[in-house]
């Protein structure tokens, strides 16, 4: 499983940004992309940006965990790390 790795603590609403960015930026922008301009072009390219859309937004798995633990379990001025495979949060 792929995630974003911070080993520094950090407010909860910029871990959140920070562990959604990769998705978004790899993922969600280049699928609005693509499907804008899905009709202009080629299908070998049109079907290339899809995939790598679906792949990057699959890939980011871990970071969706990540962000649902923490919406759901550290309080609103809590302070979030990671340590290995396992997220934590002080108040």
């Amino acid at each position: 499983m792929l995630f974003v790795y911070c080993e520094e603590l950090v407010s909860k609403k910029r871990f959140i940004i920070a562990v959604l960015g990769p998705a978004v930026i790899l993922g969600i922008i280049p699928y609005i992309v693509w499907y804008m301009i899905a009709p202009t072009i080629s299908f070998p390219i049109t079907l290339i940006m899809l995939l790598f859309a679906i792949a990057n937004v699959a890939c980011a798995v871990g970071d969706f965990l990540n962000t649902y633990n923490c919406v759901r379990q550290v309080p609103k001025d809590g302070k979030v790390f990671n340590r290995g495979l396992h997220s934590y949060w002080v108040q």
